[in-house]
């Protein structure tokens, strides 16, 4: 039987954006399910699936619990996502379920497994789980994990694209003429071509484009926390500016 990984390699799948975004929830489920796993053992995972509906899930969960080997488990979740014949989200959304119930039953640690299900959303989605790997209890991490199930509450990385790609040009540049040049930057890494494009090409002057670009690949080794930092800067910035009225709501 071949891993987990080679077998997401091998059906080389391709995922939209509303495909991933339609999984947060999910990731954020098997990481509270690895926190409990390794705080109060596999035998206290039966609580978690006793009302449980997806099959998927309770299946690969109560394998782990009968104790079946690894290589059993990964072969039949292989061949459950085979035989269906999935595709988009609900792909995603399996592949996702079986790569951590097999790591809970190796007892790979909550927050490795929190960076593991991030990516497989990619790496836009990264600084939304990253502070899971500062969480010094159990309690705090599912606190701060249920707040992603609601997409009200999820934290500006996923604002911060969207309320600038809806911003007239004119908008734009008054926004960004008060930012500086790392700090657009910083917020800027990770987010979409679209964005990037929009902002270099018609929100700023070529002098600050020119820098940007100078330190693109440096902004990258930055945590996502310092991202997330500098992106909430520049929507505190429009919340004044709509709330002066030299921008509109939008």
């Amino acid at each position: 039987m071949m891993s987990m990984q080679d077998f997401i390699l091998r059906l080389n799948p391709r995922f939209s954006e509303a495909d991933k975004e339609q999984c947060i929830p999910i990731v954020s489920k098997m990481i509270t399910l690895a926190h409990i796993a390794r705080r109060q053992g596999l035998l206290s995972l039966s609580k978690e699936i006793e009302e449980e509906e997806h099959l998927f899930f309770k299946t690969a969960v109560e394998m782990v619990l009968d104790g079946r080997e690894p290589e059993m488990a990964g072969q039949v979740l292989q061949y459950l996502i085979l035989a269906d014949g999935f595709t988009g989200a609900l792909l995603l959304e399996r592949l996702i379920i079986s790569e951590a119930v097999l790591g809970i039953q190796q007892n790979r640690n909550p927050h490795d497994a929190a960076l593991v299900l991030a990516s497989m959303l990619g790496e836009r989605y990264l600084p939304l789980f990253n502070r899971l790997s500062h969480e010094d209890s159990m309690r705090n991490s599912i606190k701060l994990i249920d707040s992603l199930h609601d997409k009200k509450a999820w934290p500006e990385y996923m604002v911060f694209e969207k309320m600038l790609l809806k911003q007239p040009v004119g908008c734009l540049q008054r926004i960004l003429r008060n930012i500086d040049h790392q700090t657009l930057g910083v917020a800027l890494h990770g987010c979409g071509h679209e964005l990037i494009q929009k902002v270099l090409l018609n929100g700023v002057s070529q002098n600050t484009c020119k820098r940007i670009c100078e330190d693109f690949d440096y902004y990258g080794t930055l945590s996502g926390v310092v991202t997330i930092n500098a992106q909430t800067e520049i929507l505190n910035a429009i919340d004044e500016l709509e709330k002066s009225g030299e921008i509109i709501p939008i």
